[in-house]
């Protein structure tokens, strides 16, 4: 009897995150380590255990690089500069300094938050979040 499939949609945009940006990184280090068979192997299977919904976020990830939700997942801080990450959230979003500092905040003391930006906001943002030394997918 086959399990039933994830409902993608029914997750939490985290764990919608969490999922594809894991699901993306298996993917690569497989074919890189053990070659393209064993990655479409994988691809070959995707659908029947997390579903089409799944895979074909999957497939617009590999294609573009990045996978096209409107936000980024801020997962860790670097607590000795604080300011570069803050003005990088305020530049995305055209939230207040109050409310950068409390999406900063809100990383830094009780764990990853998804903060919402399109387009090129959000590449910005990543890029900016990790230049300053912060973790962010």
């Amino acid at each position: 009897m086959t399990e039933p499939q994830i409902e993608f949609d029914a997750l939490s945009p985290e764990s919608q995150d969490r999922l594809i940006n894991s699901s993306l990184n298996l993917m690569r280090d497989l074919t890189e380590i053990h070659g393209s068979e064993r990655g479409m192997a994988l691809w070959d299977k995707i659908s029947e255990v997390l579903g089409n919904d799944l895979k074909g976020k999957l497939f617009f990830g590999m294609i573009s690089g990045h996978y096209s939700f409107n936000g980024v997942m801020f997962t860790k801080t670097n607590t000795n500069s604080p300011v570069p990450a803050i003005k990088a959230i305020r530049t995305a979003t055209g939230a207040g300094l109050k409310e950068a500092k409390d999406i900063y905040d809100y990383v830094r003391d009780v764990g990853p938050k998804r903060i919402e930006c399109k387009g090129e906001s959000r590449l910005r943002l990543l890029q900016e979040l990790r230049e300053s030394g912060n973790t962010a997918h």
